[in-house]
């Protein structure tokens, strides 16, 4: 691959604005131009209409999580949505990277918030290395 591991990391949410689509794939060779997709971050918010999708296509997906809470909700922005969320990968992993030092005390807690769908799709395995949750919600009433 072109590179070995690319994170993404934000400390209250990566947001998703409308149909917006991460893809690692080449489309000449059908294979990841990355090994790793990590993000780094307590929330994936989404603001879009139902119509819109936001999407995730990668090889491997880590989702580390981080340590804070998920940021707050602003009135009719990110997590207010009402698309959906699709992650496509080989392997989608909940926790720590290959070369992570983890905490062994330490919960990682990820917030998907805004979506009316999210769908998670491994071709290989959906797993986790280390203690934490997901929680998915489409509004901030529903929690």
């Amino acid at each position: 691959p072109a590179l070995e591991t690319l994170e993404l990391s934000a400390s209250q949410a990566l947001n998703f604005y409308g149909t917006v689509s991460l893809d690692t794939y080449d489309s000449a060779t059908g294979k990841s131009r990355l090994n790793n997709l990590m993000l780094s971050t307590p929330g994936i918010y989404g603001s879009g209409t139902a119509s819109d999708v936001a999407t995730l296509r990668t090889s491997n997906l880590i989702w580390n999580g981080a340590v804070g809470a998920p940021g707050s909700v602003i009135a009719g922005g990110a997590g207010t949505g009402a698309g959906r969320l699709d992650i496509q990968a080989q392997r989608i992993e909940f926790g720590y990277g290959e070369f992570a030092q983890p905490s062994s005390i330490t919960t990682l807690d990820r917030l998907a918030l805004g979506f009316a769908n999210v769908n998670l799709s491994a071709s290989e395995r959906v797993t986790a290395n280390h203690k934490g949750s997901l929680a998915v919600y489409q509004s901030q009433g529903a929690y």
